[in-house]
């Protein structure tokens, strides 16, 4: 829980949506040096009942997680990649994540909505739409094509076709 994940934002966002939708629930997992103004966030926004904060949970533990949620939420500034968005697909989640470098190369109207980095509105907006179940999203599919993408087979058929172009490359002549 960094400033550049955007977790502030999130909590924000989540105040808003839970005045219009109040029987959401909003869990954070992990941990990190902003825990205790995260905290004092959440009782300024008067969220301290729906908002939990699970501090950091064993891998294990996230399919029980996922399961259990309408989406996964990562508004961060800026992302390479994100593997955690990557977990919570192939658990068959949606997923709202902002245009941040990373997750405009996995992230489609078929598993999820991108929104504009630091928009707490479009955020807002996203959540809604997904718990009111405007998009009906299809769990299996979405990780179906998360796992023929990057799961283990996935890996294993690009590691095989990089090794054979190493062994058959013209340095190999």
């Amino acid at each position: 829980l960094i400033r550049a994940k955007g977790v502030v934002m999130l909590l924000q966002a989540f105040a808003e949506v839970h005045k219009m939708l109040p029987d959401t629930e909003l869990t954070a997992v992990g941990d990190g040096p902003m825990m205790a103004e995260l905290q004092e966030e959440r009782k300024s926004l008067g969220i301290e009942e729906c908002v939990h904060f699970m501090g950091n949970v064993k891998n294990e533990q996230l399919p029980l997680l996922y399961a259990d949620a309408d989406c996964f939420v990562l508004p961060s500034e800026y992302e390479t990649f994100s593997v955690a968005c990557i977990e919570a697909m192939s658990c068959g989640l949606p997923v709202i994540a902002t245009k941040c470098g990373g997750p405009e190369e996995f992230v489609d109207e078929t598993n999820g909505i991108l929104i504009p980095v630091k928009d707490s509105a479009a955020l807002a907006d996203a959540m809604k739409k997904i718990c009111q179940g405007s998009f009906g999203y299809d769990r299996s599919k979405i990780a179906a094509a998360a796992m023929e993408k990057y799961g283990g087979n996935a890996l294993a058929r690009r590691l095989a076709e990089i090794y054979k172009g190493i062994l058959t490359g013209p340095a190999s002549q």
